[in-house]
């Protein structure tokens, strides 16, 4: 799977350079000779796995810092079940919150470009994003981290 998500991503920025723009789902299928439902799967995943990424990375150094505290969260659980928490928890997110985390992270648009798009403030974007990471840490924590120390 990874390899053909590295494909459609290669295919994506190939498309971006040749015209300026993102290509369709559609253009996709046509120039990866991929069919819609695989693309979109792959779509999805590449993602979730960015968004998943990111905040994995994000807490990395307070991760790394703590390694020796006791119950620490790494040391009751896999890496694999923490991306797993993660990307159920990236998908129940609102529709709107995944764009915005997409436009950001996955698309590397800046903060004004992603407020362009949505229609609010650069401000509000930085908010939003604030909340977002927040609410996937702490969603996080509670669904997850919580109910493995206590077992």
């Amino acid at each position: 799977m990874r390899k053909k998500i590295k494909q459609l991503d290669a295919i994506t920025l190939q498309h971006e350079i040749t015209t300026g723009t993102t290509p369709t789902q559609e253009q996709l299928v046509q120039l990866s000779g991929l069919d819609k439902t695989e693309v979109s799967q792959l779509l999805e995943a590449s993602q979730n796995n960015f968004i998943l990424d990111i905040v994995l990375l994000e807490d990395s150094s307070t991760l790394i810092a703590n390694q020796n505290e006791p119950n620490e969260p790494m040391e009751v659980i896999s890496r694999g079940e923490t991306v797993e928490i993660l990307t159920k928890l990236v998908e129940e997110l609102p529709k709107r919150e995944q764009l915005l985390l997409s436009l950001y992270y996955e698309q590397e648009l800046t903060m004004r470009e992603v407020a362009e798009i949505l229609g609010v403030t650069e401000g509000r974007v930085s908010q939003l994003h604030s909340r977002i990471i927040k609410k996937l840490k702490k969603n996080f924590h509670t669904n997850f981290i919580c109910t493995h120390t206590k077992k």
